[in-house]
């Protein structure tokens, strides 16, 4: 009965904490306001409702942004993860359910680290308290704001990673590698690939921790073998996700990816002290004045954790793990410093990895780690209460440690120092002076920092001492007061991370511009679009524009952007863009205005190139280099297809083309020519795209650097371009023969080991 009723308390903790968190979007209906999920995820999760319920086809090409790009493969789409495809299969706006996402997956995040730390036969009060504060954490909380959900999701599966990897290494049964691997194909699904790659980096050193303490020399090697396995069937598990996304990973900008970009976002050594001062270096957004470009979010998970963490000292049943747990947190720790440490270059040799920016994402594990040994250490209190002395002890000397730290940090602030720390690197970081009201808001924030960590310190303190005194008798009481400290400390810093909109303002109903350009029924594209309403706007409304934003942007046009090539009136006819916003009066041969709005103007290109169009001016050069020349000289008027691939020469005219159905992935025409000539389609190059020439497969060329073009014969033919989407079918199918194995071992072999004498 005493256990129903803590229960009971602990549940009704987490529904308090979770209105606390979001009340106001579940009563009002506003929408948690994230970055990327307005301007990505949401925006791709309404393609992919439309695709789904209004063309009945997969996602797999998005014709809105970038002249057309992969959508599945590209990795930022979450398809395949089971809540975003329910919602989609659903077709329920995503921004109504975003805050109830989240709010599962914080639940995922807490049940997951009280399952693990029962595991490691901590107590169920210490088991709680990590639950709420790996729920509260910076890599779960603070990235709302930034809009990365598929990396709070694949966050939010680490600790389940970790308790079924203990289940498998410590008990040998197949279904449990099963379950680890399972857990790592929801990161993939998630999109979370880096998220998903420190994680087995992880488990790899937990593997490594079981070997060392396993005495039987062929159970290590089987450790081993079985955690490849692991790893492959993570692989199989997400077919669907990984086959598709590793296709796209060479045709995305990150075909290209340097060593700069591979060490963007490291984490500097200096910016520790945010870890108990997450306001030093000015948090986020402008006032923010540390080593990265900018930052969105914040690693901190309170202090409580780090003043209860020095009692895991005590316990002698965890001595072994938590001496792997303090490596760990130290090797993790040094690589998120990325260019700034020892070890993380590394990894710039190393497949999969080499594509991964921002290294202080190896602070989730820290994070995740530092939880654990502080649970540790959270039940070494309990169960060490009689050992009053040796308690008395560590308390007293984390007493005298925290007044001379808090002391000295007191000195420096009071003396100028930090103040003039802050000009001098703001000046030598940024390149110019700081503003003198950004510095007083970074200074007033590290004052309340300050104090607050006075305050919650000596609460927690106070808390210690009169727990370890037997004046608080209670377990369950002292235990539910110290998570709810380290829930208002969490919260205190959370909360400018947790912002509520009506998502009608970022996207609003259609705007007299939207509504002009839906007169046009030709296909068409729009520039300077995401300027006027905003990042991958267009999505929502059916706009095809020549812009977007996304962490995987195709490899060659932003390779024709970065030349210049969008510059360029030609370049822009061929690519079929015959809308401009521009916030100026023009005079361009051959532009109408169409109409002023709101100081946005309106032109329509006359001489733009329909989306499918035919040319008997066909040339053929020998590299991508001299096609980019090409298109960026005087002599190409957007009527010229360039090749690089051998071409039989003839006397061709340029015919007439019938577009006779046209779907994101889709295009049939009807071609019409006496001699013969090559039909352009102005939709980026990918090599999953094919041509069918009267229903038969023919050859397709990529043309002017970054678009598609067929020869058709003389006489009247019909032509399909169509996205083949095999890997996503083959993936698919990969996917739920392994899923299907998968149910067979849970429900036939429940006590299957792959040491049969344990059988």
């Amino acid at each position: 009965m005493k256990n129903k009723k803590e229960n009971l308390i602990i549940l009704l903790f987490f529904l308090i904490f979770v209105f606390v968190l979001f009340g106001e979007s579940i009563i009002t209906g506003k929408w948690v306001f994230g970055h990327d999920a307005v301007n990505i995820y949401m925006a791709f999760t309404h393609f992919a409702q439309q695709m789904i319920h209004k063309y009945h086809s997969l996602p797999s090409w998005i014709s809105e942004i970038y002249f057309g790009m992969p959508m599945i493969a590209s990795s930022s789409l979450l398809f395949f993860y089971p809540t975003d495809l329910i919602f989609i299969l659903l077709n329920i706006p995503y921004h109504k359910v975003y805050t109830f996402d989240l709010i599962i997956h914080l639940f995922i995040a807490f049940l997951g680290m009280y399952l693990y730390l029962r595991k490691i036969n901590l107590d169920k009060l210490s088991s709680y308290f990590g639950g709420f504060a790996v729920m509260m954490s910076g890599f779960i909380l603070s990235y709302i704001y930034a809009g990365h959900i598929n990396n709070i999701k694949a966050g939010a599966l680490i600790p389940f990673a970790f308790y079924f990897a203990h289940k498998a290494f410590s008990e040998k049964k197949l279904k449990y590698f099963l379950l680890t691997s399972f857990v790592l194909a929801l990161q993939m699904l998630a999109t979370g690939m880096q998220i998903m790659a420190y994680t087995i980096l992880g488990i790899l050193f937990y593997l490594i921790y079981f070997v060392v303490i396993e005495n039987n020399s062929k159970e290590k090697t089987k450790l081993f073998f079985y955690f490849i396995v692991l790893c492959l069937f993570s692989l199989l598990f997400s077919a669907m996700q990984f086959l598709p996304s590793l296709n796209y990973t060479n045709y995305s900008w990150r075909g290209d990816f340097s060593y700069n970009d591979f060490v963007s976002w490291s984490f500097h050594p200096f910016e520790i002290i945010t870890f108990l001062f997450p306001d030093f270096f000015g948090l986020y957004n402008e006032t923010y004045w540390g080593y990265m470009p900018f930052v969105l979010t914040t690693y901190y998970f309170g202090i409580i954790a780090f003043l209860i963490l020095p009692f895991f000292t005590f316990s002698k049943e965890h001595k072994k793990l938590s001496l792997f747990i303090i490596i760990s947190i130290a090797i993790f720790t040094v690589l998120s410093f990325g260019k700034y440490g020892l070890l993380y270059s590394l990894f710039y040799y190393v497949p999969v990895f080499n594509q991964f920016r921002n290294p202080s994402r190896f602070f989730y594990l820290v994070t995740f780690f530092v939880i654990v040994l502080s649970s540790i250490g959270l039940n070494t209190i309990i169960k060490s209460k009689d050992e009053k002395t040796d308690l008395m002890k560590r308390f007293k000397l984390i007493v005298y440690s925290l007044i001379g730290f808090t002391g000295i940090f007191i000195m420096l602030f009071l003396s100028g120092s930090i103040k003039n720390s802050i000009i001098s690197n703001y000046l030598k970081l940024k390149g110019n002076n700081i503003d003198i009201l950004i510095l007083d808001r970074i200074l007033n924030a590290i004052k309340y920092d300050l104090i607050f960590f006075i305050i919650f310190s000596v609460a927690v303190l106070i808390l210690l001492f009169l727990f370890i005194k037997n004046k608080i008798k209670s377990i369950f009481i002292f235990v539910l007061i110290l998570i709810l400290i380290n829930f208002l400390d969490s919260y205190r810093i959370k909360r400018n991370f947790i912002k509520f909109e009506d998502f009608n303002k970022f996207v609003p109903a259609p705007h007299k511009i939207i509504e002009e350009l839906k007169k046009d029924k030709e296909l068409c594209r729009v520039m300077n679009f995401e300027q006027a309403f905003g990042p991958n706007r267009g999505i929502y409304y059916g706009i095809e524009t020549t812009g977007g934003l996304h962490g995987l942007a195709p490899k060659l046009y932003m390779e024709l952007l970065q030349n210049g090539g969008l510059n360029r009136l030609s370049v822009n006819r061929f690519f079929n863009v015959k809308y401009y916003l521009i916030d100026r009066e023009i005079n361009i041969p051959d532009f109408i205005k169409i109409g002023s709005f709101n100081n946005i103007n309106l032109y329509k290109d006359t001489k733009a190139q329909q989306r499918l169009f035919t040319s008997n001016k066909v040339m053929k050069v020998n590299n991508d280099k001299m096609v980019m020349q090409m298109l960026l000289s005087d002599l190409f008027t957007g009527k010229e297809i360039i090749l690089t691939e051998d071409f039989k020469e003839q006397d061709m005219d340029e015919g007439k083309v019938t577009i006779k159905k046209y779907l994101p992935d889709k295009i049939e025409a009807d071609i019409e020519t006496e001699k013969g000539t090559f039909v352009i389609n102005s939709t980026s190059y990918y090599k999953n795209w094919k041509v069918l020439l009267d229903g038969k497969a023919h050859k397709l060329y990529k043309a002017n650097y970054n678009a598609m073009a067929v020869y058709v014969p003389p006489g009247i033919h019909n032509v399909l371009f169509y996205y083949d989407s095999f890997d996503i079918y083959l993936g698919i199918f990969i996917g739920l023969i392994v899923f299907i194995f998968f149910i067979v071992i849970l429900l036939f072999k429940k006590d299957m080991c792959y040491n049969k004498k344990e059988v």
